[in-house]
């Protein structure tokens, strides 16, 4: 090993270790923390490594509170048994910006997949069709390709696979797993609609020769592969919308130089010009009712106790969702309602 390579290492390794001191979840996700080849493409900043923007970042700012401690009986979240207990929800400031080490988990990518769910579901209400998650892979000889040029190409491609509209989020890298570290191949992922849906793809039963005459979704991904190269793929079916989202973007690449940055292109029926959705909703729901079976909601209130009030996210024991009691052990209130309502529940 040449002199230049075990420099590159150490720096890589103290970049990790600093990272990991303001958001040890970058160990959750190969993305967050395997170093970076030097592929000449140093202007795409993965996210999450950036700098900490303000010392604001992940700093506790309030406490959201249930006290529906009927539908939390039997119920254990994070291996804590709410049984009997108030259900405190510990919210923090964010930036939400994406090269924020300490925000873009937390931050950046829930704000961006709330607002990118609740547009796609205004297009599903419209009648455009089902939500598909779409990888847009282009051949080798576009990789060099510059952003602008290739989201003007994909949106040809989309046009041309007739998946009619969504949106777009750029991922310059993918993990080499022989090697462990993050390389060049540049894709889109896409949340957006297929023209006449995939489910009739997705449960035929049929040779490969039969999708190349088909006018299905797969007879049009193949035809194009052929003509211009771009490998099209709908994945399987997630769970929800927003959380396909919010994991597409922890890991998206960011071009740094820019004024600004979108992080989620629409196009087509989904287009700027078209509509601009709803903004999402800003009730915060209790995870625990949610466990069990229940629809509460959580409401802002005063935390007096002592226990969890100093913990950050840097912290080895951090917990954002805690169970607590509505007194201390030696009978102070914990909730100020507590004393409002002479020791009830102050529900």
């Amino acid at each position: 090993m040449v002199e230049g390579d075990r420099d590159n290492l150490a720096r890589i390794a103290r970049s990790f270790e600093a990272r990991l001191q303001l958001n040890p979840e970058i160990k959750k996700n190969a993305y967050w923390y395997l170093p970076v080849l030097d592929d000449g493409h140093g202007e795409f900043v993965q996210a999450g490594r950036g700098n900490v923007a303000s010392d604001f970042c992940a700093r506790p700012k309030c406490h959201r509170t249930c006290h529906e401690k009927e539908y939390h009986n039997g119920v254990v979240v994070n291996g804590r048994d709410f049984t009997g207990q108030v259900a405190v929800l510990l919210q923090h400031y964010w930036c939400h910006r994406f090269l924020c080490p300490k925000c873009f988990i937390r931050g950046a990518a829930v704000r961006g997949a709330r607002n990118a769910a609740a547009r796609l579901a205004v297009a599903v209400e419209r009648g455009f069709g089902e939500v598909e998650h779409v990888v847009f892979s282009p051949p080798r000889a576009l990789w060099d390709l510059p952003l602008s040029a290739l989201y003007k190409t994909v949106k040809d491609v989309a046009t041309d696979r007739s998946v009619i509209g969504g949106c777009f989020m750029f991922h310059g890298r993918r993990i080499d797993r022989k090697r462990r570290v993050l390389f060049w191949s540049p894709h889109m992922h896409c949340l957006g609609m297929v023209a006449g849906g995939f489910d009739v793809c997705r449960e035929c039963v049929h040779t490969r020769e039969d999708c190349r005459s088909c006018s299905h979704f797969k007879g049009r991904e193949m035809r194009g592969y052929e003509k211009d190269g771009w490998l099209v793929k709908v994945e399987p079916k997630r769970k929800t919308v927003i959380g396909t989202i919010w994991y597409i973007l922890t890991h998206i690449s960011v071009k740094v130089g820019l004024r600004r940055s979108h992080s989620v292109h629409w196009f087509g029926c989904c287009g700027n010009r078209k509509f601009k959705g709803r903004k999402p909703e800003a009730v915060v729901k209790c995870p625990v009712c949610k466990a069990s079976g229940h629809d509460s909601e959580m409401s802002l209130e005063a935390y007096w106790g002592h226990e969890h009030r100093e913990r950050k996210i840097g912290d080895a024991d951090y917990r954002s969702l805690f169970a607590v009691s509505e007194f201390e052990s030696d009978g102070s209130p914990n909730f100020p309602s507590s004393i409002d309502e002479g020791g009830g529940s102050g529900g």
